[in-house]
C-alpha cells in the first residue's frame, strides 16, 4: 500500500511540475515583463522578458524599487501600493531611466487574490513603450513641418500677388519714364 501511495505521489508531483513549466513557458512567451510582488515590495519571480532590458541577475527577493527604479525606498506615487489599497487593477504610464536611457512603459497592477478576495500578491506587466513613443515623436514633428511647410507656401503665395502687381506697375512707369524724359527739354 506505501508502494501504491508513493508512485501516485511521483505521479502527482510529475503533474505538478509538468503544469509548472507550461505555466512558465506561457509566462515567458509575453514580451512584456511580467513580475510577481509580494506586499512588502518584494519580487517573487519575474519572466525572461525582465533579462532583455534589466541587468540585475537574480532579482527574486530584492524590493522592487531598488531592481526596477534604482532606489532605496519605495515610490510616492506607487501603483502597487494603489493596487493593493483599493484592491483592483490600476494602471500607470511612467518614465523610467534604464541603463542610462529614458524608458516609457505602461504598468498595469493586478492585485492576486485568496479565496477570501484578500489581495495576497501584486502581477505587474510593464510594457515597454519606448519606441512606440519615439516613433509617435517623429510623426508629430513631421506633421508640424508638413503644415508649416503648407503654411509657408501660403504665405508666399498671397504675398506674391501684390508683388505681382507692383512689379507689372514699375514696369510700366519704367517705360512711360523713357518716353516722358524725351518729351522734358
Amino acid at each position: 500500500e506505501v508502494q501504491e501511495k508513493m508512485a501516485e505521489l511521483r505521479k502527482s508531483n510529475r503533474a505538478l511540475e509538468h503544469q509548472r513549466l507550461h505555466v512558465q513557458a506561457i509566462l515567458d512567451g509575453i514580451t512584456d515583463i511580467v513580475a510577481v510582488i509580494s506586499p512588502d515590495y518584494r519580487i517573487r519571480s519575474v519572466n525572461h522578458s525582465f533579462f532583455d532590458i534589466y541587468t540585475h541577475p537574480d532579482p527574486e527577493n530584492q524590493p522592487c524599487y531598488q531592481i526596477f527604479r534604482g532606489r532605496d525606498d519605495p515610490c510616492q506615487k506607487c501603483i502597487l501600493r494603489k493596487a493593493l489599497s483599493a484592491n483592483r487593477v490600476c494602471r500607470s504610464n511612467v518614465i523610467i531611466p534604464v541603463g542610462g536611457r529614458n524608458r516609457h512603459f505602461s504598468l498595469t497592477a493586478s492585485p492576486l487574490r485568496n479565496h477570501h478576495g484578500h489581495p495576497t500578491d501584486i502581477l505587474v506587466v510593464k510594457r515597454d513603450a519606448t519606441l512606440e513613443k519615439e516613433f509617435q515623436a517623429k510623426y508629430y514633428h513631421a506633421e508640424k513641418m508638413a503644415t508649416i511647410g503648407l503654411l509657408a507656401a501660403g504665405v508666399a503665395h498671397e504675398i506674391n500677388n501684390p508683388l505681382t502687381s507692383i512689379r507689372g506697375f514699375a514696369e510700366g512707369l519704367q517705360r512711360r519714364m523713357t518716353s516722358l524724359s524725351e518729351m522734358l527739354p
